[in-house]
């Protein structure tokens, strides 16, 4: 239960990506999910396969009062990402399993 910052790839492109790994509690989800977002604009890849290469810890999962609390966290998660992001080294395709890489 936590946001977690890292590399997603997709299409064999890598891409900056903030991921939630939780239960969602402010949407009270029954199930446990893992969300990432790539931190550029991309047309839609629903339904494409990704893989993720998670580097740090963010924060523990919680609720939120508000529709407005939860965007404005999620909105910090995204600066936080990008800074931490631009001090690890960009991996290397060879850093995925080799079954990522199709």
């Amino acid at each position: 239960n936590w946001n977690i910052y890292g590399w997603a790839l997709l299409n064999r492109n890598l891409y900056k990506a903030v991921v939630s790994v939780g239960w969602n509690p402010f949407y009270k989800n029954k199930t446990k999910t893992v969300e990432a977002h790539l931190l550029q604009n991309l047309d839609d890849f629903y339904d494409e396969s990704i893989s993720l290469l998670l580097f740090g810890y963010l924060r523990q999962e919680c609720s939120f009062k508000s529709l407005d609390e939860l965007k404005s966290c999620i909105h910090s998660d995204i600066d936080r990402s990008k800074l931490k992001l631009e001090e690890e080294s960009v991996p290397k395709l060879d850093d995925f399993p080799p079954s990522s890489r199709l």
